[in-house]
């Protein structure tokens, strides 16, 4: 009788294809790595639009504070004992925009700095994985 390390239907483990393995941990990577590109993708992307949300709402304070600055200083001018000291409180009423201009331009800087940072980012504009591109994958 012969052992059954001989008999064709018994299989040793050690002697098993490992290439449906292979294929299928091939397979398992690449989708899982599609699938983590397109997520950290996605987290930049919401990390820059909460920047540029948060610049805006800096901008929307700032204008708040400059036309509440803006209005004491013409009360203040309006109701200056001499036109000389009016004209210095509308001489202030101006130069208190000097910050929102400041700030319109620092929201631009900031969208500008977003734009470059997803354009920057490995998986780039275009390149995150379609539906249909992951369908294929499964």
């Amino acid at each position: 009788m012969s052992s059954s390390h001989e008999n064709p239907k018994v299989r040793n483990v050690m002697t098993i294809d490992p290439t449906p393995v292979s294929f299928i941990n091939k397979e398992v990577y690449d989708y899982a790595a599609k699938q983590a590109t397109g997520n950290a993708y996605q987290a930049v992307a919401q990390s820059m639009a909460q920047m540029i949300q948060n610049a805006n709402t800096t901008l929307l304070n700032t204008e708040a504070l400059v036309q509440a600055t803006q209005a004491v200083f013409m009360k203040k001018a309006a109701s200056a004992p001499s036109p000389a000291v009016a004209a210095k409180w509308a001489e202030a009423a101006a130069k208190a925009a000097v910050p929102l201009t400041d700030m319109i331009k620092f929201v631009g800087e900031v969208g500008t700095t977003a734009d470059d940072i997803l354009n920057g980012f490995p998986v780039g504009r275009g390149n995150v994985p379609s539906a249909s591109q992951e369908e294929e994958v499964l």
